[in-house]
């Protein structure tokens, strides 16, 4: 099925559910879901991010969502990229990107992959330890280098011990790429997605000046400071976003002050993506059991939900037959406790464990907020289900 595109309805808003309920109105004979994609969310959330981190360059993090529309858009916008593979780094350059605003940031590279950054004209690279310096040496060795710093919050999802330099390895790290002769030119770090507090970023920047007196010991004069992503930003939760944005700005002029030449970048992904895609979705099942309604969807943790294996709290709903929108906070006399699960057979596969939602009928659409993030990147073949249509 092709998607209608919006060019903006009479009232100069977009309308997610006015969008969706013309497209199923018009087209009868639909069962696959399908996104709504406001292309205006983007360069909203840059305004955003320019009002309250002026100093902060954003390079979106191209795993988060790489669907090629947004990209084009984001490329518009003149912003960087965080790419994590050679295939994310082809995609971003064949959109127009420029490579001297794209940062190569994993820091587990292949031989071929490293050589091929530097084909690109890919410079800037992260690195965590001294097995991948001594590859950088020998395949790349004029690279611009950041180190990544192990950073902890117990609070959101995490990788850090996946990766990241411990504070205790900092010296003897630094001291490895000083011998080698590379290119110390900053430090990195990742609180991990979702963080809500600005306290975890202000530590790990703190983090990032103990490690800068280290390398100066060594000979380097870093400017480079990456504070990575975890920030999130749906619609009508900006205030969030604006106080833990004030926090890292007051740290970073006080630790690294323009004056003396830092550059700050970041690597935002959920934050440009992921309340710019709503999902439509039919029930396609409907049962009842202890007391509960369990409904199906044509959608799966394995296509477009990813998140909610992980306890996604974003997500919200609304029945397109109606006007209010519900979340898990929602309650009232006509509501009802409802599960509402996948359509592949896993087990796993639920999408909201128990929310109260009213009455709804197989054959009916839904449409679900803030679906940008880590849904179109994370589709999998389990089950060979019908993906949607885009």
């Amino acid at each position: 099925m092709e998607v209608p595109r919006f060019d903006q309805w009479s009232s100069g808003e977009f309308d997610a559910v006015q969008l969706a309920r013309s497209i199923v109105s018009k087209s009868k004979d639909i069962e696959t879901a399908f996104y709504v994609i406001d292309l205006d969310d983007p360069p909203r959330k840059l305004k955003l991010w320019r009002e309250v981190l002026p100093r902060v360059q954003p390079h979106y993090a191209v795993k988060c969502n790489p669907n090629k529309v947004l990209l084009k858009v984001l490329v518009g916008l003149g912003i960087g990229f965080d790419c994590a593979s050679r295939n994310e780094i082809r995609l971003v350059l064949s959109l127009g990107a420029d490579p001297q605003k794209i940062v190569y940031a994993h820091t587990i590279k292949s031989p071929t992959s490293i050589h091929f950054a530097r084909e690109k004209g890919i410079r800037r690279m992260t690195f965590d330890n001294v097995k991948e310096l001594q590859k950088i040496k020998e395949h790349f060795p004029e690279a611009l280098l950041i180190l990544r710093l192990r950073v902890v919050d117990e609070d959101c999802y995490t990788m850090t011990d996946k990766f990241g330099c411990p504070p205790e390895d900092i010296p003897s790290v630094v001291g490895a790429a000083k011998n080698l002769g590379l290119n110390l030119h900053g430090f990195s770090f990742h609180v991990g997605c979702q963080s809500e507090k600005d306290r975890t970023s202000v530590t790990a920047l703190q983090v990032c000046k103990d490690a800068e007196k280290v390398a100066r010991q060594f000979g380097y004069t870093p400017k480079l400071i990456d504070i990575g992503g975890g920030f999130d930003c749906n619609k009508g939760d900006e205030q969030t976003f604006k106080q833990i944005a004030g926090g890292i700005s007051t740290a970073c002029d006080s630790l690294f002050p323009a004056s003396e030449g830092y550059e700050v970048i970041s690597e935002p992904g959920t934050f440009f993506v992921g309340s710019a895609c709503s999902i439509c979705a039919m029930i396609v099942g409907k049962r009842y059991l202890r007391g509960m309604t369990q409904l199906y969807l044509n959608e799966s943790v394995y296509i477009s939900f990813n998140r909610a294996l992980f306890g996604d709290s974003h997500i919200k709903l609304q029945p397109l037959k109606g006007s209010e929108i519900f979340d898990k906070t929602s309650i009232g006399e006509n509501l009802q406790p409802t599960r509402i699960y996948g359509v592949s057979l896993d087990g796993i596969d639920r999408i909201i464990p128990c929310w109260q939602l009213p009455e709804m009928e197989i054959g009916d659409w839904i449409l679900l907020y803030n679906q940008g993030a880590y849904s179109e990147a994370i589709e999998s073949s389990f089950n060979m289900l019908d993906s949607p249509d885009r």
